[in-house]
């Protein structure tokens, strides 16, 4: 039979926050306080980046989809129903 090895090592000691836990209990309460809320602050700004980038593509997506009800239209010569449009290209994502 083989023996089985140990569950922690210098690798998973590092994975378990071993590290966190030891830096928590050393650091004080009122360092950690401004850490996690210049943490926020950056998380924040990122989470804003993101949300411009998404209303950036959704402001793309209404013209590309304008774009293609025109191209529809001078096709076939049929006026699609936008609403349909829309709904096929929501339930699409």
């Amino acid at each position: 039979m083989s023996k089985k090895k140990s569950y922690m090592n210098s690798k998973n000691i590092i994975k378990e926050g071993f590290f966190d836990d030891l830096i928590r209990a050393i650091i004080p309460k009122s360092i950690q306080k401004n850490i996690s809320k210049s943490a926020q602050q950056i998380l924040k700004k990122e989470l804003e980046k993101s949300n411009k980038k998404i209303q950036d593509l959704e402001k793309q997506s209404k013209v590309l989809r304008a774009k293609m009800i025109k191209a529809l239209e001078k096709q076939y010569g049929y006026k699609s129903d936008k609403k349909k449009v829309s709904d096929f290209i929501k339930a699409r994502k």
